[in-house]
């Protein structure tokens, strides 16, 4: 029987969670108040902020897996448009990049397994998680992102214990 790991009174992030700054439901929290209570505001406010700094280090990883296992220039070069204007420059050793952005790839295996682990360590923000008294009334997709950074309320943690 696998044993819970002891709930941690602060935020507690998998590298994972850092994918999802870029998401629009991210940048709609980054643009709203969920919570009417002033502090849970301030708290989300404090804490989307770490997240912002801290997901610098995770992408920062995530390019040089990128650049470890994509295909490589063999030459400095440059991509025109119709009109001769430069799109695109790259140097020699950069990786190879397709048009629509996505690298193109000598060991893909190899990428997704280094990206897992990757994605798989641990940050704890040394923040306290939010306490709320109310759910806020946020869509879906934007509450899975809140639900790592919110405290259990303790009419959920009564109802887990009675099962």
């Amino acid at each position: 029987m696998k044993q819970d790991k002891p709930k941690n009174d602060t935020i507690v992030l998998e590298n994972a969670y850092f994918e999802r700054i870029n998401s629009p439901a991210f940048q709609s929290l980054l643009h709203k108040s969920p919570f009417e209570d002033t502090r849970p505001r301030y708290w989300l406010g404090k804490i989307l902020n770490k997240i912002i700094r801290e997901s610098k280090y995770y992408l920062d990883a995530k390019n040089e897996l990128i650049k470890k296992f994509s295909e490589k220039y063999e030459e400095d070069g440059e991509e025109k448009d119709e009109k001769g204007k430069v799109i695109r420059r790259w140097k020699k050793g950069d990786p190879k990049i397709r048009p629509d952005g996505s690298a193109v790839w000598e060991d893909m295996n190899g990428f997704m397994a280094e990206l897992r682990k990757l994605q798989e360590i641990e940050i704890d923000l040394k923040e306290p998680r939010i306490k709320i008294d109310e759910a806020p009334d946020v869509p879906l997709e934007e509450m899975m992102l809140l639900i790592p950074l919110l405290e259990e309320k303790s009419s959920f943690k009564e109802r887990k214990k009675g099962k």
